[in-house]
């Protein structure tokens, strides 16, 4: 009887325990204790790889350790003709750093077809991989890892990186999918994507306008940034630039469909708007003023925003059939205006400047300035002794 009950007992044991196993999944599955380990679980990490799309570019996907340092390999993706890649990540949960290098892309700014630099890769950073996750990888992603190198690598550091790029870009870098900068990919995208894919595309035509490998472009970039936390006026001047030759029609590796920046976020990368008001000053009657002709001088923070025609904005506020004219001369930093009605105008708020302001600067109307003004009266007849007043409005 001694035996057939502890056999009883030990059966009861075991049917007990197998109770437990399955209650608790089998022992398998799980979702990690924090130190990395997935216990079978199985993350998929899917993504792109542009400066435009890179085709063939090899994606390794690490560890990445607390201190920033690069951790285990975990594993490698190919991506395909539009750079987009897909990996599993087994037995592991946490903070991932991608990789990429190799393959081939269309450079912009040369029109050469070139493969990323094996000793200078494409970097980003996701701070927990866990189930499905999205992480693309460019030259911004990289400029943020950069940036956030300067305080000291880390998940954390990196999406405030993000997070301030995001800002200066004018759109969400972690979650806009770049496209290919071409009329096709453009015409299907969001704003956000127009604006990632041109960003890119115009990031290779200033490194081959400052005569600069990509990666040390991204180096300077990067110092700016973490420095200051904004772009400077010079960069942003050159930023310009590089996106109307990027965007000349005369371009032939504009494959873009633009003949210009305007209509898209590039006039606004690490900008603010802001309006000038130009008012007649003294104590004019109305319709004594037909004309004013003036050049208005701008800061080195403040440039101009351009109407769907190319020409700088000014509107007309006061007067009849009114009639204005602008030219931006950005090397100069002025726009010369012509303003005229019918009517006559007389003193008070005649027009409003559209700008963008360097995110940060410390920009007042008193730098400003109205120079070669002069004045006609309804006739044609040159006024003396007209001044022009203004007034800055952020927004």
């Amino acid at each position: 009887m001694k035996h057939k009950g502890m056999k009883k007992l030990l059966t009861l044991m075991i049917l007990l325990c197998i109770s437990l196993l399955t209650a608790c999944g089998g022992g398998g599955g799980g979702g990690g204790d924090g130190d990395g380990s997935g216990d079978g679980v199985v993350s998929t990490v899917t993504g792109t790889v542009s400066k435009g799309p890179v085709a063939g570019a090899t994606v390794a996907i690490y560890a990445m350790e607390e201190t920033g340092a690069k951790g285990e390999l975990l594993a490698e993706a190919t991506t395909d003709q539009g750079g987009a890649y897909l990996a599993e990540l087994t037995d592991y949960e946490g903070p991932i750093l991608a990789e990429a290098s190799g393959g081939s892309y269309l450079d912009e700014g040369s029109g050469q077809t070139l493969s990323i630099p094996e000793d200078a890769p494409l970097r980003a950073v996701h701070p927990a991989a866990s189930g499905d996750v999205t992480l693309h990888v460019s030259g911004l992603t990289e400029l943020a890892v950069r940036v956030a190198e300067v305080a000291g690598l880390s998940a954390g550091t990196v999406a405030e990186a993000s997070e301030q790029l995001s800002e200066v870009f004018g759109f969400d870098l972690v979650t806009t999918a770049p496209v290919a900068p071409v009329a096709a990919a453009l015409a299907g995208a969001s704003e956000d994507e127009v604006d990632y894919a041109l960003t890119l595309a115009t990031l290779s035509q200033l490194a081959f306008d400052w005569n600069l490998d990509f990666d040390v472009l991204l180096a300077e970039l990067a110092d700016e940034l973490a420095a200051e936390g904004v772009l400077s006026a010079a960069t942003l001047a050159g930023f310009d630039a590089a996106a109307a030759a990027l965007l000349d029609p005369e371009n032939p590796a504009n494959a873009t469909g633009l003949a210009s920046a305007a209509g898209t976020g590039l006039p606004w990368v690490g900008r603010v708007p802001a309006t000038l008001t130009l008012s007649v000053a003294g104590d004019l009657p109305p319709g004594s003023v037909g004309g004013l002709q003036l050049v208005l001088v701008l800061p080195e923070e403040a440039f101009a925003v351009f109407d769907g025609e190319g020409a700088a904005a000014v509107t007309m506020v006061a007067g009849s059939d009114p009639f204005s004219a602008a030219f931006y001369g950005p090397e100069e930093g002025t726009i010369s205006m012509l303003l005229l009605s019918l009517e006559g105008l007389g003193s008070g708020e005649v027009a409003t400047v559209e700008l963008a302001l360097v995110m940060g600067a410390e920009v007042g109307a008193e730098d400003f300035a109205a120079e070669e003004v002069q004045a006609f009266d309804p006739a044609g007849v040159e006024l003396s002794g007209v001044s022009i007043g203004l007034e800055l409005a952020d927004e």
